[in-house]
């Protein structure tokens, strides 16, 4: 399953690297590309990832920067 997030608050590569980290840690990933420029990720997941574990996540790999990343899922269409 593809689920793709929009992404407030990343300001560069480093930002971008610290998301996908944590995605890929969390069980269930399979993969995560993310872009700071445009403020989306795409997820590979299997079906038991759900949307608001993806948006857990992210918002968990802000902790200890001064940034505030805030996910939500991306309207359909909305693509990498």
């Amino acid at each position: 399953m593809d689920t793709t997030l929009a992404i407030e608050d990343m300001t560069c590569d480093r930002c971008s690297d610290r998301i996908v980290a944590a995605l890929r840690a969390l069980p269930g990933v399979m993969a995560a590309h993310v872009d700071w420029r445009s403020g989306l990720a795409r997820i590979r997941h299997e079906d038991g990832v759900s949307p608001g574990d993806l948006v857990q996540t992210v918002a968990a790999a802000s902790v200890g920067t001064r940034h505030r990343y805030r996910a939500r899922p991306a309207p359909p269409g909305t693509g990498l």
